[in-house]
């Protein structure tokens, strides 16, 4: 059977397990698009936007892909775990998780900004990322393989959006969270990729100016790319994305500055 190429040195029974959270969303859909003709098996998870997850599934489907669709919430203790269950019910040990889902961005008033908004998006940006990791991990380092790749942001430069201290703060941490875990799973055979671009936008929303905007499809893309190219995107390594531009590099902060390895 033909895989990715990120498995083709690997003996496994079925196509690559695929787990996208916030898959119904903007920058989900798209990587979940990404995958159509990989040869892999998705698992699709939703919260709220129930028809938009369906839809997404029976279009997957009808491409020809194995594809389910899950609901969990993932801010409650044991969401993740229950998601990750789940696939596993249905699919199989999963090979790849991609944590996309993310609370929608609130501006809030200066400083720290309203407590319950920070609590919100810590609990499904890091929280929910820890438990998924918790839960897929042990499966992953049995066999020594496989990928996790959390949505970062370009929050984590110096200049960044003024009243977005909730966003930021959890993009940080999970940034925080997301370098942690890769140093801890050197030699291990699982990669942790971050992936950070700008602002996205829909294709016809968006332009390759200062603004830097991203097209949802080319997030997709490369996080498609992430999976498939274990040899360019390694362990530890950050994707920064911003109008056509892509860096591959490391956190390295210095001051307040982000500096590209």
């Amino acid at each position: 059977m033909l895989v990715t190429n990120s498995f083709r040195e690997a003996t496994i029974a079925c196509a690559p397990v695929v787990l996208i959270t916030g898959a119904s969303g903007l920058v989900g859909t798209a990587v979940a698009r990404a995958f159509s003709g990989a040869g892999m098996q998705l698992a699709l998870h939703y919260h709220a936007r129930e028809q938009a997850a369906h839809d997404l599934c029976a279009g997957l489907q009808h491409a020809g892909l194995r594809a389910v669709c899950i609901k969990a919430n993932l801010a409650e203790p044991d969401g993740p775990e229950e998601l990750v269950n789940q696939t596993k019910a249905q699919l199989g040990d999963i090979d790849i998780l991609i944590h996309a889902a993310a609370p929608k961005i609130r501006p809030c008033a200066p400083l720290t900004g309203n407590e319950e908004e920070i609590v919100v998006q810590l609990q499904i940006n890091v929280l929910a990322f820890t438990r998924l990791c918790r839960a897929v991990l042990p499966s992953m380092l049995l066999r020594q393989q496989g990928v996790i790749i959390p949505l970062l942001s370009t929050v984590l430069d110096a200049s960044r959006p003024k009243r977005w201290s909730p966003y930021t703060t959890a993009k940080f941490a999970l940034a925080g969270a997301a370098v942690g875990l890769a140093k801890d799973l050197l030699d291990g055979g699982v990669r942790v990729v971050g992936v950070m671009p700008a602002r996205v936008g829909e294709p016809e929303s968006t332009t390759d100016g200062p603004a830097g905007v991203v097209p949802a499809e080319r997030v997709g893309q490369i996080v498609r790319r992430v999976c498939d190219e274990p040899e360019t995107f390694q362990n530890g390594k950050i994707v920064r994305l911003e109008g056509r531009d892509v860096k591959v590099g490391e956190l390295i902060f210095s001051g307040t500055a982000l500096a590209e390895a």
